[in-house]
Formats: C-alpha cells, sequence, structure tokens
C-alpha cells in the first residue's frame, strides 16, 4: 500500500505505524509533533520525501531493514533515528542544495515552517526541503524546480503553496465496525 501526500500531527502516538510485515510505500508526507513520527516494525517499507519533526523519535525501526532516503528528520527531542539502517543519519556527504546528509540524501535542517504554533506546517521561502526530493519523484506528483520539495507541502515559483489540496484538521473521528464482518 502507499501512504503519500498526508499532514500527520499532533498524534498521542506514531504518526505512522507500519508493522507486521507490511509493504509500504510512504512518500511525501509532513509528521510533526506526533509522540513518533513514524515507526517501522517487522516490515521494510521504503520512506521517500517525509518531513519529520517536534517527535520524541522521528523514525524508529525495530527487526526492520527499511530504505530510508530524501527525507528531513529534524529537532525530535530523544533522537531523529533509533535502530535504523546502518548510515541512516551518519551525515557524511551533501545533497543537491549543498546540506550535511547521509549517503542516503536524508537532511537533519529547520524547514522553517510559516506557523508550527498555529498549525501551518507548510514551508516558508529559504526552507532546506526545497529541490531537496527524491528526483526520481515516487509520488508522481507535480512539482516546481528541478526536484520535489521533502513533505506534502511544495513551494511553487517562491510562493509557498496552500497545500497539493486543501486540508483541514478533522474536529473528531470515529471508526465503524464492518459489518458484517466475515
Amino acid at each position: 500500500s502507499t501512504i503519500q501526500l498526508n499532514l500527520i500531527y499532533g498524534n498521542g502516538n506514531s504518526g505512522i505505524d507500519c508493522a507486521n510485515g507490511a509493504t509500504a510505500s510512504i512518500y511525501q508526507n509532513t509528521l510533526a509533533d506526533n509522540l513518533f513520527g513514524i515507526t517501522v516494525s517487522d516490515s521494510d517499507p521504503v520512506l521517500r520525501n517525509n518531513l519529520i519533526t517536534g517527535s520524541v523519535t522521528g523514525i524508529s525501526c525495530e527487526n526492520a531493514e527499511p530504505e530510508i532516503g530524501f527525507n528531513n528528520v529534524f529537532g525530535n527531542s530523544n533522537e531523529n533515528y533509533l535502530n535504523c539502517p546502518a548510515g541512516v543519519g551518519v551525515f557524511t556527504t551533501v545533497n543537491f542544495n549543498n546540506d550535511a546528509s547521509d549517503i542516503f540524501f536524508n537532511i537533519s535542517r529547520d524547514p522553517l515552517y510559516v506557523d508550527a504554533a498555529a498549525g501551518d506546517f507548510r514551508i516558508a521561502q529559504g526552507s532546506h526541503c526545497i529541490d531537496a526530493g527524491d528526483p526520481a519523484n515516487p509520488a508522481g506528483m507535480s512539482y516546481s524546480g528541478p526536484r520535489p520539495d521533502i513533505g506534502f507541502f511544495e513551494v511553487v515559483g517562491g510562493v509557498v503553496s496552500v497545500s497539493r489540496r486543501e486540508y483541514a484538521r478533522p474536529s473528531s473521528h470515529r471508526l465503524e465496525q464492518n459489518y458484517p464482518n466475515p
């Protein structure tokens, strides 16, 4: 399954939890102020172009070897990466924007949100996320510049986009039982 183009924030647990052999593709999401950004256990998903900030742990791996590349994991209070594959989060090279990165082009830079305190997680002009995404464009999205930006929002022609689609935070959630459940 594919999880892409989402703004996920303010959860008391994981923003995205990939477990039990799931083969997910997790592309182009912004995850902010969750307990964990992305947790991966007993599965090997592909994580590309995600922006993960303000959690206790950015990406946590347990019994997993996910492909983690072209993400910005920044400002998580305990650690940005926990038990991730070798080389992830070890900044030994630079990305396309000349920012320090690991060999998978993950960075750890302030994304320059427009107004995170007010829930506005768009990236501002000058953000290190601009044009720092995977040039293969795994989410298949429209973008301006030579590469997609990292995260849910795209800066187009120097103007911060409203979004790839309008978004609103739901005021409530409800899960219904499937009936009949065979």
